[in-house]
């Protein structure tokens, strides 16, 4: 197969060249950075959430309103949340309020 006009050629990697443009290498820095910071909060989150399934079955809370009472957070066992859309046909109780600390 004949080179085309103005195409790159290298020997190490099948496939890829030995020369990438500075917008390809500015792109695939980005996706890197990105892509580590997405793991660093992935990691945090997995901690808060082992924190809150601690503290849920502590107090023996299997659910907490979110998002100003539109959805709720739900304990399915001892090691799973889930948000589920809140239901209109469970109105939330007013003595349901009460702080505990």
């Amino acid at each position: 197969m004949a080179k085309k006009k103005g195409e790159l050629k290298q020997t190490r990697i099948p496939g890829t060249s030995d020369r990438i443009p500075k917008a390809v290498r500015d792109a695939a820095d980005a996706y890197i950075k990105a892509k580590r910071s997405k793991a660093k909060q992935l990691e945090k989150m997995n901690g808060c959430q082992e924190v809150l399934i601690e503290l849920m079955t502590k107090h023996d809370i299997v659910e907490i309103d979110i998002d100003d009472g539109e959805k709720r957070l739900v304990l399915e066992d001892s090691s799973k949340l889930s948000v589920k859309k809140k239901s209109d046909s469970n109105p939330p109780n007013a003595d349901d309020d009460e702080a505990f600390t």
